[in-house]
C-alpha cells in the first residue's frame, strides 16, 4: 500500500500507468511511466509498488523512494530512485544522505537501492522478432462483457462507481478520505479499496460487477413482496412527497409486516432504487421544470459541450449518389452515411458509410472509429493528411432512431462511461402542469381573448388559424377535475379540439391504485371534485378521477410516442 498519494500537476506528466491487465501504478512523470513500462518487459518482473517506505533520513527528515521492483527468485528486490541524470549533480548534496539511509534501509531487509535515470529508460537495444511475446498473460481472465451482466449485476457496478467516484480524483489525503466514506456507506476499508484497485487498472465499469462465478443470481424476493418494492417505489419514492431512500424503505417495512412477510435488506432496495433513471427520478420527485433543466435541450448554446469531446452528436443521411455493379453497371443502392461530429468544435471526428439501412452496428462503428487514431484509417483509405481527433466523448447525442436505444449500445456506453441522451419526441402537446405558472389558466385566456397569440419555434410554419383548426388537433394534460375544467373551456373555443389517446395509460395506472390524492401537499386540494359534465366522454372520466389524480409528469416518452397522434375515445 502506498504510504504516500501521488496528486495531479499539470506541469508534469501524472496518471497511473498499467503493470498487467489487473494492476496500475501512480506515476508522477514521463521518465517514471517509461521506467514501468521497461520493467513489465524484464523476464523475470514479478510486480511495483509505487511510493512504497518512508524512510527517516539524519535531520529529522523523511524520504520516500518511488518504487519497490519485485522480482521471481533468487532475484532480491529493488528499492528504485528515479531521477534526471542532470538532476543527480545539481542535488548532490540533498540527494546524498537521502541515498545513505535507504542503502541502509534496504540491506536491513534484503532489497538493494538503485537509481534509474533517462540515460537507463531511455536506452535503444535491437531484439529478434522470435524473441518477442504478448505483453499480457494469454490465459489471463480478459474483462467482463457488459452485455453479459443482468440488471442486478450492472445497478450494482453503478452503485459502486458511485461511491468510489469522490475518490478518483484524490491525490493526497485518500487514506482519510476512504476512512470517510466507509463510514458514510457503512463499508469496510478494504472492500473501497478493492473496488478501488478493479477499477482503475482499466477503467471500466463491468470491473467492478459482483463476481459470481458463473453461477445465476439467484431470486430471493417473494413475489408478494416483489410486488410491494414496486408499489413503494412507484407510490411513495417517485412521488413529490420526496421521500429519503431510508424513509420509502421504512414504509416498505410497514406494508411488509402487514402480510407478515421479512422485507428485504436495505441495501438490496436501494440498489433497486438506484435502477430507477436519473430523468425519471427528478421529473418524478422535483418535477418536470427541474427534469427539462437538467436534460432536456434549450435553444442557443448546446448545454455541456463546453470542451472538445464534452458531446458529440451521432446521425445518419442517405447519400444522392447512386452506387452501381463493378462488372454488371447495373444500380445497386444509396449508401448511408453515419457521422459523428463534435459540438464544441464543429469537427467531424468519425463517420461510417454502408449500403445497408441504419442500425446499432453502423453506430457502433461510426463511434469506434471516432474513438480511435485515424492515421492507419486514412493510409488505407489512400489519403495523405491528418485528422487529428480521437478520444472518447463524454456524452453522445442523438435522434430517437431505434438504434440509437439497442440495449448493447446502452451497456457499451456504460462500459466506457459515455452518457447518451436523445432529442425530445416531435410531439406538440400544450402542458398544463405547472400548476405555479397557471400555464393552462393562461393557454384558456389566450383563445377566449381577442388578441392573437404566434408560438413560432423556428422556420415558417402555417397560420395559427391553420393549426388550431387542424383535423387532428389533441389535448393532454393533467388526469384531474381541474384538467377537465381546462379542456372544457378550450373546446368550446376549438370544436375539433379532442382529448389525446396519452389519456389511456394515466388511466390504467390510476385503475390499478397509483396516484395521489386531492391534498395540499400535491397542489390540488382546491379542485372543485364536485363538477359535473354530460358530455358521454368527460362524465366518465370525471368519475374516474373523483379520489385520485394523476400527474401529465408520469407518463413516458414511450406512452407519447404510442398514443399522442389518436383521440382518446370512451375510456372503458
Amino acid at each position: 500500500m502506498p504510504v504516500r498519494s501521488i496528486p495531479r500537476s499539470h506541469r508534469s506528466v501524472t496518471g497511473r500507468q498499467p503493470v498487467d491487465g489487473q494492476r496500475s501504478v501512480a506515476v508522477e512523470s514521463s521518465l517514471e511511466r517509461d521506467f514501468v513500462l521497461l520493467c513489465r518487459f524484464e523476464p523475470d518482473f514479478a510486480g511495483i509498488e509505487e511510493q512504497p517506505v518512508m524512510i527517516p533520513v539524519p535531520g529529522g527528515r523523511r524520504y520516500t523512494p518511488d518504487f519497490l521492483v519485485t522480482w521471481r527468485e533468487p532475484r532480491p528486490p529493488d528499492l528504485v530512485e528515479v531521477k534526471y541524470q542532470a538532476d543527480l549533480a545539481t542535488q548532490a548534496d540533498i540527494l546524498r544522505p537521502k541515498f545513505a539511509a535507504a542503502e541502509a534501509y534496504g540491506r536491513d531487509r534484503g532489497w538493494q537501492f538503485q537509481v534509474a535515470t533517462d540515460k537507463d529508460t531511455h536506452r535503444k537495444e535491437v531484439f529478434d522478432i522470435a524473441d518477442l511475446k504478448a505483453d499480457s498473460d494469454p490465459a489471463e481472465a480478459p474483462p467482463p462483457a457488459i452485455d453479459s451482466l443482468d440488471e442486478d449485476d450492472l445497478a450494482e457496478a453503478k452503485r459502486r462507481l458511485e461511491v468510489i467516484k469522490p475518490l478518483l480524483s484524490i491525490g493526497r489525503g485518500r487514506t482519510k478520505a476512504i476512512d470517510a466514506i466507509a463510514t458514510e456507506y457503512g463499508l469496510g476499508r478494504r472492500t473501497i479499496e478493492r473496488w478501488l484497485h478493479n477499477y482503475e487498472a482499466r477503467e471500466l465499469l463491468s470491473d467492478l460487477a459482483p463476481q459470481r462465478r458463473k453461477r445465476p443470481m439467484p431470486t430471493r424476493l417473494h413475489p408478494e413482496v416483489e410486488a410491494l418494492v414496486a408499489k413503494v417505489i412507484e407510490d411513495f419514492y417517485l412521488t413529490k412527497q420526496n421521500l429519503s431512500p431510508r424513509k420509502a424503505y421504512e414504509t416498505l417495512k410497514r406494508l411488509c409486516a402487514g402480510i407478515r412477510r421479512k422485507p428485504p435488506h436495505e441495501e438490496t432496495f436501494r440498489r433497486r432504487l438506484d435502477a430507477v433513471p436519473e430523468e425519471l427520478k427528478l421529473r418524478r420527485r422535483k418535477g418536470r421544470k427541474a427534469a427539462r433543466d437538467r436534460f432536456a435541450e434549450v435553444k442557443g448554446a448546446f448545454p455541456g459541450a463546453d470542451f472538445p469531446l464534452a458531446v458529440v452528436q451521432i446521425d445518419h443521411t442517405r447519400l444522392d449518389i447512386d452506387l452501381v455493379d463493378d462488372d454488371t453497371r447495373q444500380p445497386i443502392g444509396r449508401p448511408n452515411l453515419t457521422l459523428a461530429i463534435d459540438v464544441y468544435s464543429r469537427m467531424v471526428t468519425g463517420f461510417y458509410l454502408s449500403l445497408d439501412p441504419p442500425n446499432a452496428f453502423s453506430v457502433g462503428m461510426c463511434i469506434a472509429r471516432s474513438a480511435l487514431d485515424k492515421d492507419a484509417h486514412l493510409d488505407r483509405l489512400g489519403i495523405k493528411g491528418r485528422w487529428p481527433v480521437w478520444g472518447l466523448p463524454r456524452r453522445i447525442h442523438a435522434d430517437n432512431g431505434k438504434e440509437f436505444h439497442s440495449k448493447t449500445l446502452d451497456k457499451a456506453c456504460q462500459q466506457y462511461g459515455i452518457a447518451i441522451t436523445w432529442r425530445p419526441v416531435k410531439v406538440s402537446a400544450y402542458g398544463f402542469g405547472a400548476s405555479a405558472l397557471d400555464v393552462g389558466e393562461r393557454l384558456i385566456d389566450g383563445l377566449e381573448s381577442p388578441t392573437t397569440i404566434s408560438a413560432v419555434r423556428a422556420g415558417n410554419p402555417p397560420p395559427l388559424t391553420a393549426l388550431l383548426n387542424h383535423p387532428n388537433l389533441f389535448l393532454w394534460g393533467d388526469l384531474d377535475i381541474a384538467g377537465f375544467q381546462i379542456f372544457m373551456r378550450a373546446r368550446a373555443r376549438l370544436p375539433a379540439l379532442r382529448l389525446s389517446a396519452i389519456y389511456f395509460p394515466m388511466l390504467a395506472h390510476l385503475k390499478a391504485g397509483g396516484g395521489h390524492p386531492y391534498v395540499s401537499l400535491t397542489g390540488k386540494a382546491g379542485q372543485d371534485r364536485g363538477f359535473t359534465s354530460s358530455d358521454p366522454i368527460i362524465a366518465p372520466l370525471l368519475d374516474r378521477c373523483r379520489s385520485r389524480a394523476i400527474d401529465q409528469e408520469w407518463v413516458r416518452a414511450e406512452d407519447i410516442r404510442t398514443n399522442s397522434l389518436s383521440p382518446l375515445g370512451t375510456p372503458v
